[in-house]
């Protein structure tokens, strides 16, 4: 995390922080007595529990490895068919 910031420092900057959070999708590390906590656009977070959604199935981490696996390698697929039939959902 690139940014950290002091509690005081929030309470005194508190919108302009939260703009920069949330237009360049950059966490704040907000350091505080009582334990440090991390300011992140909703957007984001939204987009950390989907992913953690999408993971928590072993199988279906498989499928989507898989998938980044042939985006990555070029390999193409003329019809769903084919594609379902790559990632064993048929």
């Amino acid at each position: 995390m690139n940014t950290a910031i002091s509690y005081d420092q929030l309470q005194a900057n508190l919108d302009a922080t939260c703009n920069e959070v949330c237009l360049n999708h950059t966490p704040v590390l907000v350091k505080r007595r009582k334990g440090n906590v991390v300011l992140v656009a909703q957007e984001d977070y939204d987009s950390l529990l989907e992913t953690t959604y999408l993971l928590k199935s072993p199988a279906n981490a498989e499928r989507l490895l898989a998938s980044l696996n042939n985006r990555n390698n070029d390999t193409c697929f003329n019809t769903v068919d084919e594609l379902k039939a790559q990632l064993n959902l048929i």
